[in-house]
């Protein structure tokens, strides 16, 4: 319906901009980081949008990259993850950090951001791990696939990540070695 908008930022306050377009101004709603970026009122600006009419509301959403936007909306597909959370999630976990935290499985960092606990964080990581698309997912390091392999030998995610954390990128023996000398050590 309304895929992209350009035109004059006219106003800016609270996560939400105003942006004229053809002598109509729109309003659109932002992740933290979008907002962030936006540019000073009367210079032009432009967003990938989404709009979502309910029986008693309708609002825009706006994004800076289109990445940002498929992120969005594989984060409202999840039950009960609604716009408004799914905006707190992309504005309060840097975008390639939210990508790891989901391909990782690492709940305890999505139930960081404020409005998510720790069922909502499992069902984000249940329901849409599997579902990014390969412009969205991270290409796996050797740390990655190290702390994956801790983990399946029964320790904890958190734990796993401490364990590699510094290792640098060497050969995946090399760190799992130097990982498993960490945690037993």
């Amino acid at each position: 319906m309304l895929y992209k908008i350009t035109g004059t930022l006219i106003a800016k306050e609270g996560g939400r901009v105003a942006v004229e377009a053809g002598g109509v101004a729109f309003e659109l709603n932002l992740p933290l980081d979008s907002y962030a970026k936006t540019p000073k009122v009367g210079e032009t600006c432009s967003f990938f949008t989404h709009f979502i009419l309910r029986e008693d509301s309708a609002a825009i959403f706006g994004f800076n990259t289109l990445k940002e936007k498929s992120l969005f909306l594989l984060l409202i597909s999840v039950s009960k993850v609604g716009p408004k959370l799914a905006l707190a999630i992309l504005g309060n976990i840097e975008y390639n950090d939210l990508l790891a935290a989901i391909g990782s499985k690492d709940a305890v960092r999505l139930s960081m951001v404020p409005g998510v606990g720790k069922k909502t964080a499992e069902r984000i990581i249940l329901e849409i791990a599997d579902k990014l698309p390969s412009h969205l997912q991270l290409p796996k390091t050797p740390l990655d696939d190290v702390i994956d392999a801790i983990a399946n030998l029964g320790y904890k995610q958190s734990d796993a990540q401490k364990a590699v954390e510094g290792l640098g990128n060497e050969d995946f023996e090399s760190i799992l070695r130097k990982a498993l000398k960490r945690l037993n050590g």
